[in-house]
Formats: C-alpha cells, structure tokens, sequence
C-alpha cells in the first residue's frame, strides 16, 4: 500500500513532535527552533490536559500511544499530573535565544513552567548555605565545650599527680578532634 506524500509528511511531523515532547517531558528543557518549540509547546500543553481529565488506566495509555519513549510517559503520569493538577494550562515557556550560526535559524529553549524538586534543591543561595555551615559549626564548638566541662569536672575530681597527666593527655586529644571538625565542616 502506497502513502501518499502528504500522510508521509504528516507521519514524519508526529513522529517529530512526539521525540521532541519526550525529551522535554524528561529533561524538562529542550532547545530547538521556534517553530519546532511553538509545535511541540502546543502538542505538550494538549497531551497534559488530556491526560489530567482522564482516568489513571486510559492516562496511561494516551501518554504511551502519544510519547515515543516509555520513561516519559511514566514521569508524566507519576510526576508532572501532581505537579500541575491546580493549573488549567500554561505548563511550558518558550525563551527565544536568537539565531542560530550555521543556518540563520531562530532556536528557543522550551521548559515547564514548574521546576521538580530536586531541580531548586541543586540552586541554593549563598546565605542559607553560610547559615547551614555556620550551624554545623556552633554545634560542633557546643559539643567541644560539653567535653571541656567534663574534663574539668574529672580535674577537679581528683587529687593524685599520675591521674593529672591523664587529664592533660585527654585534653590535647580532645583539642585535636575539636580541630578535625572544625576543618571537616569548612
């Protein structure tokens, strides 16, 4: 059975989309060109919002009758429907970025709106990681203070010469792993 060059074309096109909208399910940025980011934001924002209205079974089986590639079905089904389940549309933005060098051609980059998690966990600012380690260092000059009291309670416990220098040994190891964790949380 002969295809005409039409429904060639239009296989090719959804095949197309299909890739491009799998890789942008994954990744959740792609760069491409304009009119393949402006095609592939309006094959994305339908397929999600057919999914949404759908049932858990028929959802799974339009993403993978729609998605050439099965993890991006999965990571639709299971992350980006709770991600967007109070949003009605505008789940992706096109960034134009200019032309390109070879062609001339105009790319853009095409993102969901919404960043997963582990995405803003990776972009932490500079304050609260200075708060973190400033934290991590009080409790460690806490816990080397906790131990200095002990140690002179235990001086002050005891009267024999021998057991003095036990003392002062403990104390110059219990310096020592002051400063190792001191060092370790810089």
């Amino acid at each position: 059975m002969k295809h005409s060059k039409l429904s060639r074309n239009k296989d090719h096109r959804l095949h197309m989309l299909s890739n491009l909208a799998s890789s942008a399910i994954i990744y959740e940025r792609i760069t491409t060109t304009s009119a393949k980011a402006k095609e592939t934001q309006r094959y994305i924002e339908k397929l999600l919002s057919r999914v949404k209205s759908m049932d858990k079974v028929n959802a799974i089986r339009y993403a993978q009758s729609s998605l050439s590639v099965p993890e991006a079905s999965a990571k639709l089904i299971e992350v980006l429907i709770d991600r967007y389940k109070n949003i009605q549309s505008g789940y992706t933005r096109i960034i134009k970025l200019g032309h390109r060098r070879g062609d001339n051609a105009e790319t853009a980059i095409l993102e969901f709106t919404i960043k997963t998690e582990k995405s803003s966990t990776k972009t932490v600012d500079a304050k609260s990681l200075k708060k973190s380690k400033k934290s991590e260092l009080d409790d460690a000059n806490t816990a080397g203070v906790e131990e200095e009291d002990k140690i002179t309670e235990i001086e002050d416990n005891l009267k024999d010469p021998e057991d003095t220098e036990t003392i002062e040994a403990t104390k110059v190891v219990n310096k020592e792993t002051r400063s190792n964790i001191r060092r370790t949380n810089k």
